[in-house]
């Protein structure tokens, strides 16, 4: 036997085992290449698949508080108002505005706000406007100079502390002004013109119905958000008033939209066109 030629049969043998076992290497590196990789959309989970969206789609605003509606200014609005809070039961008339995407006004009492001052925060944050209606509630017409701008300066500073700002527009408790008080009290008066007497009738169903028999655009609402029966009220009414057309805003939204400006001294009972 030629051994040379044993060797180079040999040699040519292992040569092509070689070569095959490259081409098989090269074979299965492409296959894998194009293979879909595993942590592909092909292979996901649910879960998976929807976090994938989740970061493609921009999510919406957390904050649906901060949103505001634009106010049309060719339809009817309402300023709904409420006075001598905020109380314990103010947070719930605030979830239902929000509910609503509605707002109001609050002439707060500078003694209840020391009481409740994360919800005076809130009702700022949710769009509402608020207004001084003295330290504690005391008539101004009966007061010296110097108590009647405590009363209404106290308030003012107790805001600031909570706030940050004060209130631009006073409402006097009872309403009662006189000359000692225009004297002293240098900011707009804020009145109504819709007392619901809610302190008298005490019944959710009779301040209801009263409302929505009385009331028209450009109207000034005055409520009181300590009693439970006016709360128990505002579960319907806000959006019974929304649906008759009405829009719920601020005292100063709506007297901006009328084309008013405020004045000191200045006594306004609604916005009427």
């Amino acid at each position: 036997m030629n051994h040379r030629w044993w060797n180079h049969g040999a040699e040519t043998g292992k040569i092509k085992v070689v070569g095959l076992l490259v081409v098989a290497v090269l074979l299965f590196v492409c296959i894998m290449g194009a293979w879909p990789d595993r942590s592909t959309s092909v292979f996901m989970t649910k879960g998976d698949e929807s976090s994938q969206k989740e970061e493609d789609v921009e999510s919406p605003q957390e904050d649906s508080e901060l949103k505001r509606p634009e106010i049309d200014p060719e339809k009817p609005m309402l300023a709904l108002t409420f006075d001598d809070g905020p109380g314990k039961y103010t947070d719930t008339l605030l979830n239902k505005l929000q509910e609503c995407n509605a707002r109001a006004t609050f002439l707060v009492l500078g003694q209840n706000v020391r009481k409740y001052p994360e919800t005076v925060k809130r009702m700022e944050e949710l769009g509402c406007e608020i207004g001084n209606h003295t330290y504690d509630h005391k008539k101004l017409t009966t007061l010296t100079p110097e108590e009647i701008q405590a009363e209404v300066e106290q308030t003012n500073q107790v805001l600031t502390e909570v706030l940050g700002h004060g209130a631009s527009l006073v409402r006097p408790s009872y309403g009662a002004i006189n000359d000692e008080v225009r004297a002293n009290v240098a900011y707009p008066y804020l009145m109504w013109s819709v007392d619901t007497t809610d302190w008298q009738r005490k019944d959710a169903v009779s301040i209801v119905n009263y409302v929505l028999e009385t009331v028209q655009d450009g109207d000034i609402v005055l409520f009181h958000d300590i009693h439970d029966f006016t709360i128990e009220a505002m579960m319907t009414l806000i959006p019974a008033l929304q649906e008759r057309g009405y829009q719920l805003v601020t005292v100063s939204e709506m007297a901006k939209l009328r084309g008013v400006i405020f004045e000191n001294g200045q006594k306004y009972f609604h916005f009427r066109k």
